[in-house]
């Protein structure tokens, strides 16, 4: 769905996330959608997208990762660069 949107997933670097990275933003978000009690609750995670600064759902909150257009070069400006 990214590639056909444009889209990326890259660290605070600006860089391809590592598998590590990858696989902590999976499990987040299979563990996020796929219990039935937390579904209810998992709503609430996905609609944070809208809300938070750099639009970020809770799996990339986790995983420390950020979606960009796949035109996107270099770090993610952040505003405390302290790495929040």
């Amino acid at each position: 769905g990214k590639y056909a949107l444009g889209m990326k997933v890259v660290n605070q670097n600006g860089v391809r996330i590592t598998n590590t990275e990858s696989f902590v933003r999976t499990i987040v978000f299979v563990l996020q959608t796929s219990i039935p009690f937390l579904n209810m609750i998992t709503f609430l995670a996905l609609l944070m997208i809208g809300f938070t600064e750099y639009k970020q759902g809770l799996h990339d909150v986790v995983s420390k990762t950020y979606v960009v257009t796949s035109y996107w070069e270099g770090p993610v400006p952040l505003e405390d660069n302290f790495g929040a």
